[in-house]
């Protein structure tokens, strides 16, 4: 039997409600050409056998809202995700692009509000839209960014024994600690795993899932240190732990003939490139005032030049390296101290947040 639709029954609800009703917060929103969205849910899943106890626990979760109750208590308290609900309804930062009624709910909430219930093939959703500011904190009590490299193990010869693996990590371990070899080195002289980034990114860990593991190992170091040797299945790992980084970046790109996939009208070499860089650069002084004039007349990435070169809501791993450690150096709300090079040409970076 066809399951009866509860959309409607919903929107009377949601005619009972004001959408979007919840307290707002005094933290700065995120700017107007944002397309990032810091969410939390609580979701009522679907009772096929028994309808009316599910539209009884919106109505509980509504009235709750209403009154006042936190988000955050009522996702523990009434949600039916358990994985999200033990974090208060968090589901991290999306960037919801499918035209459906969940990612509706999301882009028509101010920053600090809540909406619905919005019905989606699970259930009933009710959904918060957090500040940046709020969002980074939640984040950053959830995850732990980790950079190193694995010395993995094997049992039938093909990769060293289990000792002489611990035996590697360790002696890889105290020539970092000692700075005899920087990590990058480490990773060269004693791990067989190649790292898909130079600066080793491992994961933004969660302490649940697959990278437990990892995250019980770097949460013994403070940011920015080595965590002790630790294993995973089948390996050993050498890490640090990360300096948190969750930062709106805006960019200016000058690319060059060398660039992949560049622009089709750049022609200019590699040096003419880092001499019309460092002349932007110095043009802009470090004055932010300046930036949306000299990303519309510069750069050469003409997708982000209408958001004034914004490329994100970023968090560690997800620049190139060159970039993101160019960006953890940079105070929030300034421009990089100089001009950096990667394999995409040369960035003026703005990390605004």
């Amino acid at each position: 039997m066809a399951r009866t639709p509860l959309l409607p029954i919903l929107l009377a609800l949601l005619l009972l409600a004001s959408c979007g009703n919840g307290a707002t917060s005094s933290a700065p929103a995120l700017p107007e050409d944002n397309f990032t969205y810091a969410v939390s849910h609580i979701l009522i899943l679907f009772d096929e056998q028994n309808p009316s106890a599910m539209v009884a626990k919106v109505i509980q979760t509504l009235e709750e809202l209403r009154a006042g109750t936190p988000f955050d208590e009522v996702a523990r308290s009434k949600s039916d995700n358990e994985k999200t609900a033990a974090r208060g309804g968090w589901l991290g930062f999306l960037r919801p692009e499918k035209k459906d009624s969940f990612a509706g709910a999301v882009q028509a909430l101010p920053p600090g509000q809540y909406g619905g219930p919005v019905e989606t093939e699970k259930g009933a959703h009710f959904v918060y839209r957090h500040t940046f500011q709020e969002a980074r904190e939640i984040e950053r009590g959830l995850v732990i960014p980790a950079y190193g490299f694995f010395i993995p193990w094997g049992e039938h010869g093909e990769e060293p024994s289990k000792a002489d693996a611990e035996a590697k990590a360790r002696e890889a371990w105290d020539k970092v600690q000692k700075g005899e070899l920087t990590l990058e080195d480490a990773a060269l002289r004693y791990s067989t795993v190649p790292s898909p980034r130079s600066d080793l990114f491992i994961a933004n860990a969660h302490d649940d899932g697959g990278q437990k593991g990892i995250y019980g190992i770097v949460s013994q170091a403070q940011p920015g240190e080595l965590a002790p040797v630790g294993e995973v299945p089948g390996a050993f790992v050498v890490a640090r732990r990360g300096v948190y980084l969750r930062s709106q970046i805006r960019h200016i790109l000058i690319q060059h003939v060398e660039t992949p996939n560049r622009a089709l009208s750049v022609s200019r070499t590699k040096a003419d490139a880092k001499a019309l860089a460092e002349k932007v650069f110095a043009e802009i002084g470090g004055d932010t005032s300046k930036w949306a004039e000299a990303v519309r007349r510069n750069s050469d990435e003409i997708s982000t030049v209408a958001t004034q070169g914004w490329i994100g809501a970023i968090t560690n791993g997800q620049l190139i390296p060159e970039m993101e450690a160019a960006i953890l150096a940079t105070e929030p709300g300034h421009i990089a101290s100089e001009v950096v090079e990667s394999r995409e040409g040369f960035h003026i970076l703005y990390r605004m947040n």
